[in-house]
């Protein structure tokens, strides 16, 4: 009144008008909490338009609250000095010339930091995106209204999705046919949108109208053949549906027919209702403990390997794996879920178990069309080590030991231990239980015959070292009767002992052991060109007829062994290197000549893989020919300490000190002087 006196005195103008609230008062969700009122003078028909908009926080009218109070001042006035006219929808007719002119979203959009946003999407976001949090948080009524807010004045492009999420809240919340309204809603501008047609499904299963539910959610698995929309129209047809074989055929025959037709997720469809058609298998006990045979387990094969077939059409391995899987389990010698296991598994980056599959397969039905191209796939693509077992064996374990000082890491070398002979397990269990800790152990192959009685070997001595390297001998891919089932051939049962070294914790790729030392197994196998006096294969020598090769094994098989080794040469050695085979890499190292024997004895070329090293320090070890050796031939240690079928009696040094932290244990060579060849 003071102030207004004195303006008086001075005749000064001054302008009064009364403001009257403008729209419904909104509350925005900052911290604090506060409400924001729009004020105007229009409906007095002032000379002069004015307009106010009024900021109150009832958490911020305790003298304590004053910092936050003035924060959020600090915060909030610009942005409404920029968007208020925008964000009540009461004042969006009353713009003023100069706001109209230049709209405010792209104002909202840089005060709220979302330059990447359209300008249409900017004006609309806050609501959209503040029901997302409120969904996201589990708040679906306050989801709801923000959505409804959303809708006031929606864009056509992104109103499809807002009615959609808006159905999705009214369902969590039990308001089932109103959110059946909204995805109808949301189906009149997206008719082929699989979300809704799961919402409408979703309203029909909990309002009891089963019948629908199941037509609903075929179709939104018809456009969206997504592992919750499957599941969701699995579930209502069982609750639809009693088991009926012939309805299950009906349905394999339109999947089938929906396939021919390139409609892949239809497809899915028909056989995941055929699936729930099929009648339980049945369960009882029985006195021997057999189970009972399930009649129904081919059909019930066949639907999951045909849905595994639509999903690999559609690129979703994920689903086509489990589906071929499930397809094997139920129908084990089924050529066709073979197959599509296989395919999933190769799509996949799972190269080595793809192989086992499409050569199970084969040894059901030789010749294949599908299997012979998904195995020779498996043959082609296996030697460059790009699987994912391979990546995270090379990733997890190649540079683990890089920085290990040297002079902490010594290395042991032993071949041929025949682990499944009593007195030999009996010998590795005594080797002392703290002594090599820190240190690392080569095995050169001929551990054992079994694949059990490898994981218990390789277990034992993992136990007694620090890491254990290992390569696979002719004996250990032998196929034992007992493993037939499990291994088709001695390749699948190759990558089979890799993937156990990997769940051991067995290093059988190359790696560190410490500062400038490294250790790499070279895979091999023998050639019948070994022997100089006679270098051709002979029919009837029937060397480890055991084995069973996709490759012919005179002439291929140790050629396909060196192709798999040329990846881990490409690696940036330095240092000591440590190459380790089973069989023999040169004629000039000692074996047993007499008769045919060399011609199962090793191979020249893989040689040539030992000396492209050509590092200072290099040490090669071997095994297989029953000889010890130790001697330098061209600059390389060349080494053999073979143990034997009755080296656990004999008690001799039962392991040779390749490296002794710092450099080649040179004096142990010394010591240790093999015999000529005989």
């Amino acid at each position: 009144m003071l102030r207004r006196a004195a303006r008086r005195q001075q005749g000064e103008d001054n302008l009064e008008a009364v403001l009257e609230q403008w729209g419904e008062p909104m509350t925005l969700f900052t911290k604090p909490t506060c409400t924001v009122v729009f004020y105007t003078n229009l409906r007095r028909g002032a000379k002069f338009q004015l307009f106010c908009v009024s900021i109150s926080s009832p958490p911020c009218a305790k003298k304590k609250a004053a910092a936050e109070w003035r924060g959020l001042k600090e915060s909030l006035v610009p942005l409404l000095q920029l968007t208020a006219f925008h964000m009540f929808k009461a004042s969006r007719g009353i713009l003023c010339r100069a706001l109209a002119a230049s709209p405010a979203p792209k104002a909202a959009e840089s005060a709220a930091q979302s330059a990447s946003q359209s300008a249409a999407e900017a004006r609309l976001v806050p609501w959209k995106r503040l029901g997302d949090e409120a969904f996201q948080g589990g708040r679906f009524f306050m989801a709801a209204n923000f959505y409804t807010r959303w809708l006031e004045e929606p864009e056509e492009e992104m109103k499809a999705a807002v009615l959609s999420n808006r159905s999705a809240c009214l369902a969590k919340v039990g308001h089932f046919e109103a959110s059946k309204e909204d995805a109808e809603r949301a189906l009149e501008l997206r008719p082929n949108w699989g979300r809704a047609w799961s919402r409408i499904g979703l309203a029909h299963a909990k309002l009891g109208q089963a019948k629908e539910a199941v037509e609903a959610y075929k179709k939104a698995v018809t456009f969206d053949p997504s592992s919750g929309n499957v599941d969701a129209l699995a579930s209502v047809t069982r609750q639809l549906y009693g088991p009926d074989s012939n309805l299950a055929h009906a349905e394999k025959e339109s999947g089938n027919l929906a396939m021919r037709g390139h409609e892949m997720g239809l497809a899915v469809a028909c056989y995941t209702v055929g699936l729930m058609l099929v009648p339980v298998e049945a369960i009882a006990s029985v006195p021997d403990g057999v189970p009972p045979e399930d009649e129904h387990a081919l059909l019930r094969s066949v639907l999951f390997s045909n849905r595994a077939s639509a999903f690999c059409r559609l690129k979703d391995w994920q689903s086509a794996r489990a589906d071929a899987e499930a397809a094997v389990e139920k129908k084990n010698d089924f050529v066709k879920a073979r197959n599509r296991l296989g395919t999933a598994l190769l799509a996949g980056g799972q190269v080595e178990q793809a192989y086992a599959h499409f050569a199970h397969a084969l040894k059901l039905e030789s010749n294949n069309t599908a299997a012979l191209k998904g195995r020779q796939a498996c043959i082609s693509i296996l030697p460059l080590w790009r699987s994912v077992p391979a990546r995270r064996r090379f990733r997890e374990r190649f540079g683990v030991d890089l920085w290990r000082p040297k002079g902490t890491t010594k290395v042991y070398a032993i071949s041929d231990v025949h682990f499944d002979h009593k007195c030999n397990e009996d010998w590795a269990h005594r080797i002392d239980d703290f002594q090599f800790q820190e240190d690392v152990l080569i095995v050169a192959g001929n551990l054992c015959d079994t694949r059990n009685a490898l994981a218990r070997a390789l277990t034992t001595l993992k136990a007694k070292f620090r890491r254990v390297f290992y390569v696979p001998g002719n004996h250990e891919l032998w196929l034992n009767p007992s493993e037939a089932a499990k291994y088709p051939d001695s390749l699948s049962k190759l990558l089979g002992l890799m993937e156990l070294c990997d769940q051991l914790g067995v290093d059988c790729s190359p790696s560190a052991v410490c500062e400038d030392v490294f250790v790499v197994p070279l895979l091999s196998w023998y050639t019948a060109e070994f022997d100089e006096k006679d270098p051709f294969p002979d029919p009837n020598a029937n060397f480890d007829h055991q084995c069973r090769w996709p490759l012919d094994p005179d002439t291929q098989v140790w050629k396909y062994m060196l192709k798999l080794n040329e990846a881990h040469l490409q690696h940036p050695y330095h240092g000591t290197v440590i190459t380790f085979s089973h069989f023999l890499p040169s004629r000039s190292l000692p074996f047993a000549a007499f008769g045919r024997a060399a011609k199962a004895m090793g191979c020249e070329d893989l040689n040539d893989q030992v000396k492209s090293f050509r590092l200072r320090h290099h040490v090669h070890v071997y095994g297989h020919s029953s000889r010890h050796f130790a001697q330098y031939e061209d600059g390389i240690l060349y080494v053999n300490h073979y143990h034997g079928t009755e080296g656990g009696h004999a008690e001799r040094s039962p392991l040779f000190l390749v490296h002794d932290g710092k450099d080649v244990a040179k004096r142990q060579v010394e010591i240790y002087s093999g015999p000529t060849r005989s």
